[in-house]
């Protein structure tokens, strides 16, 4: 495959010149055939030409005519006066042989349209051994000063002079140096970049190689005057040539369009276009924006600002910052930042990775985003795992690489652990806190002049949600889209919102795309033995503590919520994850017990993993169904169920929640292992009050009714949310203070014992 560049022997230096026409020797002393190809003597006349070899050349062939009429290969004849010559030449023949005829037939490819080329054709009739003599004899032997008295030597030697002409890699002496190439694979190179750029030499090699004469590495070996086992060695995916992309061993042996380029130009750009795009860091975010362990991000900028070599894998949950995060590192390490764009295929991709992180680039930093692909060293198969083909060029190319490189992927579980072990420091990525992303938010709709109240607006939005950096993204595309119009910041909102509920319906689901607490829920109204805000405050401090403890210490919060039914328990926990802007986990009794031995601990095994890979809370509801106590257990597997729960929650280092209405049936060891324990009880008459103005704000109530709700000591918030739901039912006019304390008071008769009756009753 030629490229768009095109060199012809006309234009070429002498040193060129002499290199193809050392090719063309080693190629004819080695094969066979090759007389049948026209480009052949196109190249061997334009090389004659361009180095003025027309009266030596015209010489050697003429001796080579008279050795083979001495030596009876040739018999002159003294034609008739019709007599026509059967070669191309349009003239009479001063020396006519009986041979001529069958010479033609043979050589029928080659243009016999001059004396010399005629000669030229009879000296390879004769012997075709005497093509790469009369090669040697034209280029690389002393000059012949008298043409009459010369005499073919009966030794031609000159391999030392043409192994040094081909020794010669100067047109690659920039790659040599800078990939620290082998001699070897610059000869080859070199070879290949003449090959494909020499028009008369690539029209040999191509005659050659697709009439299946010979095969590609035969070629190359040939024509460099090495073994075939030293080419195929050259030609292995893990050496440079094929690892560095700078050859291609499955195009028969071509050197790729970008090589040639880089070759002819001196330089890499053509090489890396496209691949490497640098990026301003100074607006990064700092690093205490980021959920992250100081002790984490400290060692990872510590071995930035280091004079070695590094490898940091930043992997975990998409849409968790990592990007932003290498972005801040390259800020704070004071580097210049260069991402690689893995847009190629995966072949491709590794080639030009390969090839830049063994290029040492000064005061840089490589962010490699969406690896997965690069770093696949392991596949699914058949129920196990195998090695890629990939692997070994991957591992390799972490050890030799001489830069500092951030690696980004979203999961590890194709990674072989030999390639895990080969990286420098690595970071886990949780699911980046809501708190961050609305700081991320805040930031870029501030760079896109949103300011005022519709800025508070659109980041409060994000409450609503669950999104990603992505999603924060898209908002910002939104804005700009119609903040560039004439429109009202009324339509900024609504496209704003109408974008975050897509995203997140696309990514999560719909039912999930805007879960939030009830509007109707207020921590004020509960009746709790710590008061709620006490309670996320001690959470806070908790993480807090864990995040800046430069030793390891524990990072995990167990806490227990129990009491009586409906006094908010569960809405509490969702209070929590809303507060501090993650996910909710919420697991019940139905989606933990299974029907078969095992499934049940499975179960719970899976979803403490699942809370800890998108760092959510974990909230077990009414965990008295499945953790009663093992000493009662009937059933060992109940006993075993329990033991599993009790192992997960040592190891857990997210907030587990478990509430429950039975606390006294819950296994003691279990109970002994939360944190915080709390107590739900019934509402006092404050939270009375509070939820009667929360859920029937239109309605008025007087002391009297709210005392009489209060002495039953039983109503609870879900009291208040089933009637609620009843209400909406009825007309309006008829929801009344009377008729809503009527119906709480008859809620909790039915709590407490007290039974209204319902239809007949018969006297005896």
């Amino acid at each position: 495959m030629q490229t768009d560049i095109i060199r012809f022997i006309d234009d070429e230096s002498k040193q060129e010149c002499m290199a193809v026409a050392g090719y063309l020797y080693n190629l004819c002393s080695n094969s066979k055939h090759l007389d049948k190809y026209k480009s052949l003597q196109i190249l061997l006349q334009a090389l004659i030409v361009r180095l003025k070899k027309e009266t030596q050349a015209e010489t050697i062939v003429q001796a080579f005519i008279q050795k083979g009429i001495k030596e009876k290969q040739l018999t002159v004849f003294t034609p008739g006066k019709n007599y026509n010559h059967p070669f191309e030449y349009g003239s009479k023949l001063d020396v006519n042989f009986k041979e001529d005829t069958k010479i033609a037939a043979a050589v029928d490819n080659f243009t016999t349209d001059s004396i010399f080329t005629i000669n030229l054709c009879r000296c390879v009739f004769m012997q075709k051994e005497n093509l790469a003599k009369i090669i040697a004899l034209i280029f690389f032997s002393a000059k012949i000063n008298n043409n009459d008295t010369y005499i073919i030597p009966q030794r031609i030697n000159v391999s030392a002079r043409i192994t040094k002409i081909l020794n010669d890699i100067t047109p690659v002496e920039f790659l040599f140096d800078t990939l620290h190439l082998s001699h070897q694979e610059a000869v080859l190179l070199t070879a290949a970049y003449r090959t494909q750029t020499i028009y008369e030499l690539y029209n040999f090699y191509d005659d050659v190689l697709y009439q299946n004469t010979e095969n590609k590495m035969t070629i190359y070996a040939k024509c460099i005057n090495t073994s075939l086992q030293a080419i195929r060695i050259l030609f292995e995916n893990d050496k440079k040539l094929i690892s560095f992309g700078l050859m291609n061993k499955y195009d028969y042996g071509c050197i790729e369009n970008e090589s040639i380029y880089c070759i002819y130009n001196k330089n890499f750009d053509a090489f890396f276009s496209g691949t490497l795009k640098e990026e301003k860091a100074n607006a990064a975010f700092n690093l205490n924006s980021y959920a992250i362990k100081k002790k984490h991000s400290s060692l990872a900028l510590q071995f930035l600002k280091s004079n070695f070599p590094s490898n940091i894998l930043l992997y975990g949950s998409p849409g968790s910052g990592k990007t932003e995060f290498a972005k801040t590192l390259a800020k704070e390490s004071g580097l210049r930042l260069f991402i690689f764009k893995n847009e190629l295929d995966t072949d491709r991709a590794l080639q030009r990775l390969h090839c830049i992180l063994s290029i040492p680039k000064k005061d840089t930093l490589l962010v490699i985003d969406e690896a997965e692909n690069i770093l696949k060293t392991i596949e699914p198969h058949f129920g196990t795992f195998m090695s890629t083909t990939q692997k070994g060029i991957v591992n390799k190319m972490l050890d030799n690489n001489v830069n500092k490189v951030v690696w980004i992927v979203n999961y590890t579980d194709l990674l072989d652990i030999s390639t895990l072990r080969r990286f420098t420091y690595s970071i886990k990525f949780n699911k980046m806190p809501k708190s961050i992303l609305k700081k991320i938010a805040q930031s870029k709709l501030q760079n896109s002049n949103i300011s005022g109240k519709i800025l508070h607006t659109l980041v409060d939005l994000c409450d609503n949600y669950r999104i990603t950096g992505a999603s924060i993204d898209n908002m910002i595309k939104a804005v700009n889209s119609v903040h560039c119009s004439t429109q009202t910041e009324e339509k900024i909102v609504i496209d704003v919102k109408n974008t975050l509920e897509a995203n997140s319906g696309l990514i999560y689901g719909s039912s999930h795309a805007g879960r939030k607490i009830q509007m109707t829920y207020d921590i004020g109204a509960l009746n709790t033995s710590i008061e709620p805000d006490d309670i996320l405050t001690m959470i806070k401090n908790a993480t807090a503590y864990a995040d800046s403890a430069q030793t390891e210490a524990p990072a995990g919060i167990r806490m227990l919520f129990y009491g009586l039914s409906g006094t908010g328990k569960t809405e509490f926990a969702r209070y929590i994850a809303n507060a501090l802007a993650k996910e909710l986990i919420l697991k019940k009794a139905s989606d933990i017990l299974g029907k078969y031995i095992g499934e049940s601990e499975q179960n719970i095994k899976e979803a403490f993993e699942e809370a800890e890979k998108q760092d959510a809370i974990l909230l077990f509801d009414e965990a008295d169904s499945f953790f009663t106590n093992r000493f009662n257990a009937e059933n060992t597997w109940k006993r075993t169920m329990v033991n599993e729960f009790l192992m997960q929650i040592e190891a857990f280092n997210g907030l587990l929640i478990c509430t429950t209405n039975m606390r006294s049936i819950m296994d003691p060891a279990l109970q002994r292992r939360f944190h915080i324990m709390v107590e739900f009880q019934a509402l006092s008459a404050n939270g009375i009050k509070t939820l009667l103005t929360k859920y029937f704000r239109n309605v008025s109530f007087n002391a009297d009714q709210i005392e009489k709700l209060n002495q039953w000591q039983s109503v609870t918030p879900g009291d208040f949310n089933a009637l609620y739901g009843k209400a909406r039912f009825m007309p309006q006019e008829k929801i009344t203070s009377e008729y809503i304390i009527t119906e709480l008071a008859q809620m909790q008769q039915e709590k407490n014992g007290v039974q209204k009756m319902i239809g007949f009753s018969i006297n005896a």
